[in-house]
């Protein structure tokens, strides 16, 4: 694969990760808050789930190189976002903790390590 395919590719799924974090917040999660629809708390974590891939998308798109970050960088954000969060049960006015969040986050940075780190290895 080209340099410019892997670039094109970067920007497009930086777009379906900005397209899904916009569609569940505009669409998705007041309709099944105003309809009181059981979905298992995707509204709710839906934009923890792609916000490592999006800013590993993000790098890509402003980093000149093939790989963007290394498996260690993708675990050290999870690690912080992690903490950041269960900081957030203490810390009055950071946030509001959900253990849901935490498994949103590790299930987003689990299915980037499995889809684009593996994708590399074959290249």
């Amino acid at each position: 694969m080209t340099f410019k395919k892997i670039y094109f590719s970067i920007y497009i799924k930086l777009f379906l990760c900005f397209l899904y974090g916009f569609v569940i917040n505009t669409i998705y999660r007041p309709y099944i808050y105003k309809h009181n629809i059981p979905d298992c708390g995707l509204a709710d974590v839906g934009n923890n789930i792609i916000f490592i891939p999006t800013t590993y998308y993000i790098i890509g798109v402003f980093n000149k190189k093939k790989n963007p970050l290394s498996k260690i960088d993708v675990i050290k954000q999870v690690v912080i976002l992690s903490f950041l969060e269960i900081i957030s049960a203490f810390v009055p006015h950071i946030g509001t903790f959900d253990i849901k969040d935490v498994f949103a986050l590790i299930i987003g940075a689990v299915a980037l390590l499995l889809f684009e780190f593996d994708k590399l290895k074959k290249e």
